[in-house]
């Protein structure tokens, strides 16, 4: 964009130097090409334009958002469910408990502090029933304190986690139960420690 409107300066400045009357309609179609250009460049980038311009301002916002999560913009919706979280963990667990959110959401482990006992950050990556097999046999050596869902979470293709990890889903039913519902979130502790 700068060096867009950079050379329609230049352009400009030739075009207002220029005496031959051809030369001058040469620079006035590159003018106008140009700015046109331009406009569909500013048109086509409008939403990251207006997101670089409002970066800073979430720079300002960082001390309304919940702590480890940065000077990034956060819907309030977001914050809530963040500060419930924490709290809940912070109030019931030690930092060495393992957590496991089926819910496709990794950055959940850094804002809760809790180390997930898979190698699936992402669950739905597990979707071949070797993968599925292998995550539960990792469910199932570490078991972790915890597993928490959130109903309200995105499907990555529109298919639920329950569903496409039935192995996985059918482990929790019988080694977890219902400990606390954060509005659409559930934590499910383990049953018993072995």
């Amino acid at each position: 964009i700068i060096i867009t409107f950079t050379f329609i300066q230049k352009l400009v400045a030739i075009f207002l130097k220029e005496n031959s009357k051809s030369s001058r309609i040469l620079s006035a179609v590159f003018i106008i090409f140009l700015s046109v250009f331009l406009i569909r460049l500013l048109m086509v980038n409008r939403p990251q334009i207006i997101k670089s311009i409002q970066a800073p301002v979430a720079i300002f916002r960082m001390d309304n958002n919940p702590s480890r999560v940065g000077p990034i913009e956060v819907s309030q919706k977001q914050k809530q469910q963040i500060v419930l979280l924490q709290s809940f963990f912070k109030s019931n667990s030690s930092i060495s408990d393992k957590v496991f959110f089926l819910t496709d959401e990794p950055m959940y482990y850094l804002l809760i502090d809790r180390v997930n006992p898979t190698s699936y950050d992402l669950p739905f990556a597990a979707n071949l029933l070797d993968r599925r097999l292998y995550l539960l046999s990792e469910l199932q050596k570490n078991r972790p304190r915890y597993i928490v869902e959130d109903k309200s979470g995105w499907d990555v293709d529109g298919i639920a986690n329950r569903q496409r990890l039935p192995e996985v889903s059918l482990f929790i039913d019988n080694t977890y139960r219902t400990n606390t519902i954060l509005e659409k979130i559930i934590i499910y502790q383990i049953k018993n420690n072995r």
